[in-house]
C-alpha cells in the first residue's frame, strides 16, 4: 500500500521541508521519520520526529557553508606547534570551555528557546566542538595584532597554515566549515526562519518535537557582537550526529568516539577535545559493508583532508631560536612545512627581509652546506 495513502502527514511533512527549510538550507533532506507510540486503531497518527541529514551537505547554499578559499591560520604557541606535529592531530576544544560563557546560548535565547538553568545551557554547548581559523588576509593586511596578542603569546608563538580539501567539503559527516556571525543583526535572518517553521507547524498541526535539533550547527556559528573583532572562521565538529541525548556523560563520550581525549583548558578547568588527523587515513580502515556501494574513496571524502602548508613567525619571534626550529623541524617532523615571518616584525624589530614575510615570494633553496635560514623553501618530500 501507498504510505502516503495511509499517512497523509507524510505530505505534510514533505510540504515542510519545501516551504520551510530548503528556502534557508537549499539542500536540506530527510532521514527517516517517526510517528512514535501510538493507539493502534489510529489510522493517521501524527509526525513526531524527523530526523534531517548530518551531512555537511545540508549546508551548502546556505551562509554556513563555507565559500573561498580553504586556507587558514591558527594561532598558537610554540608549545602548540610542537604538540601538533609531534602527533599530526589537531585539536577541537569542547566549546562548552569556551571563553565566551554565551556560546550558543546566545542563539537559543535569540529563537525564544531560553534554557532553564546555567547547567541546561551547558548541556545545549557540550557535544560542540571547535578548532578556531582566520582567513590568511588577516595576516597579510597586518590587521593580525589582536589575535597574536590573545592567542600567539603576544608575538613570541606561530600562526599555522592550514589548508582543506575543498572538493570533499559538501561529504563530510559531522563535520562542518563556517563563518561565525557577530552580533543580533546576523541573526535576524536565523530567527525569520525559526519563527517560519514553528507558523507552519501550528497552521498544519504538525509537531516535530526534534525540530530544535535540527541544523544544529548553526548555533554554534553565532557570538555577541562583542567578539567581533575576531573574524573567526570555524571547523566544527558535533558529537549529536551520532548521539542524541541532552546532557554528554564521559563514558557515552568515548563509547560513541574514540577520539575524545581529556585536558586542562587555559583557564584550569578541565575539558575535553576531539583529535582530527593532519591528511587522515582513516578511511583505509573501513572495510565495505555488505551490500553498501561505496568504495573507500567514498569513505575518504567523510573526513577533512588537511596539511599544514606554512608555519609563521610572531613578531617577537627570537631570530636564532627561528632558525634553529626551522632546522629541527625539518630534520625530525615534517620536511614539506613553508616558514616565513609576520608582516608585524617590520613594527617590532630591524633584522626583518621583505622576502622573508609573509605574503611575499619565498627564495628558492640553495644547494648548501650552509646554516638553514627562514627565508628557504622546503620542496623536500618525506
Amino acid at each position: 500500500m501507498d504510505m502516503s495513502t495511509l499517512f497523509p502527514n507524510e505530505d505534510i511533512v514533505d510540504e515542510f521541508l519545501e516551504e520551510c527549510i530548503q528556502p534557508m538550507f537549499p539542500y536540506g533532506s530527510i532521514m527517516s521519520r517517526s510517528s512514535g507510540i501510538v493507539p493502534g486503531h489510529v489510522k493517521n497518527p501524527p509526525i513526531r520526529e524527523v530526523d534531517f541529514s548530518q551531512s555537511n551537505k545540508s549546508y551548502v547554499g546556505s551562509k554556513y557553508f563555507f565559500n573561498g578559499s580553504y586556507k587558514f591560520l591558527h594561532y598558537t604557541t610554540l608549545k602548540g606547534l610542537m604538540g601538533i606535529l609531534d602527533s599530526r592531530q589537531l585539536r577541537l576544544y569542547n566549546l562548552k570551555y569556551m571563553d565566551d560563557p554565551h556560546e550558543v546560548s546566545h542563539v537559543i535565547e535569540a529563537l525564544s528557546q531560553t534554557s532553564k538553568s546555567e547547567y541546561m545551557a551547558d548541556c545545549k554547548r557540550d557535544g560542540f566542538y571547535c578548532l578556531s581559523m582566520v582567513k590568511p588576509i588577516v595576516e597579510k593586511s597586518e590587521k593580525s595584532i589582536d589575535l597574536w596578542r590573545k592567542y600567539g603569546d603576544d608575538g613570541r608563538g606561530v600562526a599555522i597554515e592550514l589548508e582543506f580539501q575543498k572538493r570533499q567539503a559538501a561529504h563530510w559527516y559531522q563535520y562542518h566549515l563556517s563563518p561565525v556571525y557577530y552580533g543580533k543583526k546576523d541573526l535576524v535572518e536565523l530567527q525569520k526562519w525559526w519563527n517560519g517553521c514553528n507558523e507552519f507547524m501550528l497552521r498544519k498541526r504538525l509537531s516535530l518535537t526534534n525540530l530544535e535539533r535540527a541544523f544544529q550547527i548553526v548555533k554554534a556559528c553565532h557570538k555577541r557582537a562583542i567578539y567581533q573583532s575576531e573574524k573567526e572562521v570555524r571547523l566544527i565538529y558535533s558529537l549529536r550526529g551520532s548521539v542524541h541525548v541532552s546532557d554528554y556523560k564521559i563514558a557515552e563520550k568515548k563509547r560513541n568516539d574514540n577520539d575524545i581525549h581529556f585536558d586542562v583548558s587555559g583557564n584550569g578547568n578541565p575539558t575535553d577535545y576531539h583529535v582530527l588527523d593532519l591528511e587522515s587515513d582513516k578511511w583505509k580502515k573501513f572495510k565495505s559493508l555488505e551490500g553498501l556501494n561505496a568504495t573507500k574513496w567514498d569513505l575518504k571524502k567523510l573526513y577533512p583532508q588537511v596539511k599544514i602548508k606554512r608555519v609563521i613567525f610572531g613578531y617577537r619571534f627570537p631570530r636564532k631560536e627561528a632558525g634553529d626550529l626551522c632546522r629541527f623541524i625539518r630534520e625530525n617532523l615534517d620536511r614539506k612545512v613553508l616558514f616565513c615571518d609576520s608582516p608585524l616584525r617590520k613594527h617590532f624589530s630591524s633584522d626583518y627581509k621583505e622576502e622573508d614575510l609573509y605574503g611575499f615570494k619565498q627564495s628558492k633553496i640553495r644547494k648548501s652546506t650552509s646554516p638553514i635560514k627562514i627565508s628557504e623553501t622546503i620542496h623536500r618530500n618525506r
